[in-house]
């Protein structure tokens, strides 16, 4: 058996999946298997996802219907026989060393439960426009105690022990997005995590990203999963919240089927424009403006704008 089974959930990613996934099968630490879910993809993913299994038996493929990133990873998780589990998106890179470094990580803490890496964002013209490195985040309890939590950078930076995700249970249904961030609360409740200071993870800013075209629902599921890691911190059941996420997750599983909205479209444009704001103004401006044509109504594309033409205008170090 493999030491290290990589999973994958792809939807729609022709353009991508195929670098990605050599990204992975070239690691320097080559005991591994990929394991890729293909989630009802109407593009080419399929095609370009089994040409690389007849090249590299390695990776294995599963096609199914459309059922959202939260069950492709359940299914893959149990399709995986590694002592670690590890993750990656289909539009991000992982460099060669990752994987050799976080098993490494984690063989020289075995309280660790899970390793992440610092995180390069990139744009898809190339430009690395931010790097994370510790970030950590603070869940405040119903005792007025805080949680400190490290924060990881991306979903799919961790490289995780299989048997603590089987232990807390894996990844969650009711939680159709920010299902890693109602993992990574329950797996800090029974070991550490740890950070390689290196990056080693490549993370794609893309319009497409879930992170930018549900930025709001992101942000109701991740209270919804600190408010079930709050109740159960009490002693006290979190069914509550979580049916309240199934009722979230319908509702998601509705509108993905929807063509994006100019509001989300704008949305999108504008993320990825202040991400570049710092490193190519030029570029950022025309996303703020692809933003405005996308959707002429919407506030926060205009206030960027014209925040964006005033510093070209008055630089802040004239």
């Amino acid at each position: 058996m493999p030491d290290v089974s990589v999973i994958i959930g792809v939807r729609n990613a022709a353009h991508s999946v195929g670098e990605s996934v050599i990204g992975i099968l070239e690691q320097s630490f080559t005991d591994l298997e990929c394991i890729v879910i293909n989630d009802g993809s109407v593009d080419d993913t399929g095609r370009i996802l089994d040409e690389l299994a007849k090249q590299d038996q390695r990776l294995k493929i599963l096609h199914q219907e459309n059922r959202g990133l939260t069950q492709a990873l359940i299914t893959a998780s149990g399709m995986a026989q590694g002592e670690f589990i590890a993750r990656q998106d289909a539009d991000d890179i992982s460099i060669p060393d990752r994987l050799e470094k976080q098993v490494a990580a984690l063989a020289r803490d075995e309280s660790a439960v899970l390793a992440t890496c610092w995180v390069e964002d990139v744009t898809p013209e190339g430009i690395v426009c931010e790097t994370h490195r510790n970030l950590g985040h603070t869940v405040k309890l119903a005792s007025g105690e805080d949680h400190h939590l490290i924060g990881v950078p991306a979903h799919g930076s961790v490289l995780m022990r299989r048997d603590a995700l089987e232990r807390v249970g894996g990844y969650r249904v009711p939680f159709y997005y920010a299902q890693d961030s109602d993992l990574w609360l329950r797996l800090s409740e029974i070991g550490n995590f740890v950070v390689v200071p290196e990056v080693l993870y490549q993370r794609t800013v893309s319009t497409d990203c879930i992170s930018a075209r549900f930025q709001d629902a992101q942000k109701q599921f991740s209270e919804l999963a600190q408010a079930c890691f709050r109740a159960t911190r009490q002693g006290a059941a979190d069914h509550e919240w979580l049916r309240e996420a199934e009722r979230l997750s319908e509702k998601c599983r509705v509108r993905k089927d929807e063509t994006t909205s100019s509001f989300d479209r704008a949305t999108s444009l504008l993320l990825v424009g202040a991400a570049l704001a710092e490193k190519d103004p030029i570029l950022a401006g025309q996303y703020f403006k692809r933003a405005i044509a996308s959707n002429a109504f919407h506030l926060r594309a205009w206030k960027a704008l014209l925040v964006h033409n005033l510093r070209q205008l008055f630089p802040r170090d004239a």
